[in-house]
């Protein structure tokens, strides 16, 4: 099912004021659960939907035939990564910078992509998950647009594994955190496109985010009462609200197979039509630049 139009953007080369007390409680959010032994997200969750994401070709041909061109301006700041400075932030925007990533890539800006790239790598690396990622194979896919597919099937099978070591080590919360960032700086690329083209095929990818959202929302709710999460919880609940009155419904089609690097893929046909205003959508556009500016200007 095409529920999920932004998290691709993240997908497609990586898989993302506080005081000094809040400083110290994030630097150590991730081993919080495991002392408290609290739920943990199951690795099965996140896989299930990784699986469910729309195929990226689809949204690449989307994004180009929208009329959009190239604007950097719009991405999160290289030079920002060092503010990032506890593991909370940094998770977030992994995700931020991973889905940036993905943008540049889609319009072949191969300089840029490798600045992208180095900002990836070090935000993992400080995370210690960057022994999941095959950055020289990134590096070389991404220099060529054909290879999409395979970037894919790398990128995704990187994070699932990297999921499932974070859910072995009780940081889950680590690997709901990237996906937040992901899918959400996914989502904001997406509105600032739209507000520049006003595609109608954008925009109901945009209202079919509402499905994503309920399954987020999920994820995040169960880590409310850790360090910061609470607010981004708040945020997503006002999120919630901003969609709760646009309809979608779905109609059925057969899936079908292809072969990438050996593997079997199934693609889900269904396709799914939105009822989504102008107030609606310029509601949804101003909530997310309010969330994400809160966790890309964090000092």
């Amino acid at each position: 099912m095409k529920k999920n139009l932004f998290y691709l953007l993240l997908l497609i080369l990586v898989f993302g004021c506080n005081s000094d007390n809040q400083t110290n409680e994030s630097e150590n959010f991730d081993q919080i659960a495991e002392k408290s032994k609290k739920v943990q997200v199951a690795k099965e969750e996140v896989v299930r939907l990784l699986k469910s994401f729309p195929s990226p070709l689809e949204i690449t041909s989307l994004i180009k035939q929208s009329g959009a061109g190239y604007d950097e301006d719009i991405l999160n700041n290289v030079n920002k990564v060092s503010s990032y400075n506890t593991s909370f932030n940094k998770a977030l925007n992994l995700g931020i910078y991973g889905a940036d990533l993905g943008y540049v890539n889609i319009y072949e800006k191969s300089f840029s992509a490798m600045k992208y790239l180095e900002v990836v790598k070090s935000l993992a690396d400080d995370l210690k998950v960057g022994h999941f990622f095959d950055f020289n194979t990134l590096k070389r896919l991404a220099s060529n647009n054909k290879n999409i597919d395979s970037l894919i099937y790398i990128s995704t099978s990187s994070f699932e594994k990297m999921n499932n070591y974070l859910s072995d080590q009780n940081r889950g919360n680590v690997s709901t955190l990237i996906l937040v960032g992901g899918w959400l700086e996914g989502l904001y690329i997406s509105t600032q496109m739209v507000k520049k083209t006003n595609n109608k095929d954008l925009i109901e990818r945009i209202g079919e985010q509402k499905v994503a959202l309920n399954d987020i929302y999920i994820l995040l709710a169960i880590y409310k009462n850790e360090p910061n999460f609470a607010k981004l919880v708040s945020h997503f609940e006002d999120l919630k609200e901003t969609y709760k009155n646009i309809n979608i419904t779905y109609e059925y089609a057969e899936p079908t197979t292809k072969e990438v690097d050996g593997m079997l893929i199934i693609e889900d046909n269904t396709r799914s039509s939105v009822n989504i205003n102008d107030q609606q959508l310029q509601t949804i556009i101003n909530k997310i630049s309010e969330i994400r500016a809160e966790i890309v200007n964090t000092k």
